[in-house]
């Protein structure tokens, strides 16, 4: 039930985003691993998942491995073009990866930190409820159940859209 409204207040991202960008999942499976990629675009492109982060109009992608043998995934990349950095497109990708994997019951998922703000106060992936394996290194870890029951969900949904209501009610 939870994942529910989760996935209703995500949709609601739609409803803020200018007519000229698009949103789309990709994934191929190797054996065991589903290889994914999520992204936004500026106009709509057809693109296959291997040349997918090579579009010129994409602003926007998170890649992401799931193993069905473990249940667990893997977030190998999160990048938004510098120009549109500041509003709120990877935690919008970072939200609908985490809701799809629960979705598709994923008990897990990891990544390395090597964002800009690595180990900062006003980490992404901290925020959201992400945490260092070891005092040292960049990676992280999270149970998908703990991120979707945690406070900081609602309240990063809640602040991605004031965050997108800025940027997009005015076009």
């Amino acid at each position: 039930m939870y994942i529910n409204i989760i996935m209703n207040s995500i949709k609601i991202f739609d409803t803020y985003l200018p007519t000229n960008l698009y949103f789309k999942h990709d994934s191929i499976q190797i054996e065991s691993v589903y290889q994914n990629v999520m992204y936004l675009c500026d106009d709509k492109v057809e693109c296959n998942y291997e040349d997918s982060i090579y579009e010129p109009n994409i602003i926007a992608y998170i890649k992401f491995y799931v193993d069905d043998t473990t249940d667990c995934a893997d977030i190998n990349t999160v990048h938004v073009k510098e120009n549109y950095r500041g509003r709120g497109y990877s935690l919008f990708l970072l939200l609908k990866t985490i809701v799809y994997l629960a979705s598709i019951n994923i008990d897990s998922v990891q990544l390395d930190d090597t964002s800009d703000k690595y180990r900062q106060e006003h980490n992404l992936y901290k925020l959201v409820g992400f945490k260092y394996i070891a005092d040292y290194g960049a990676e992280m870890t999270a149970e998908i159940d703990e991120l979707l029951n945690s406070n900081n969900f609602g309240k990063f949904i809640s602040k991605a859209q004031t965050v997108w209501k800025k940027y997009y009610t005015t076009n």
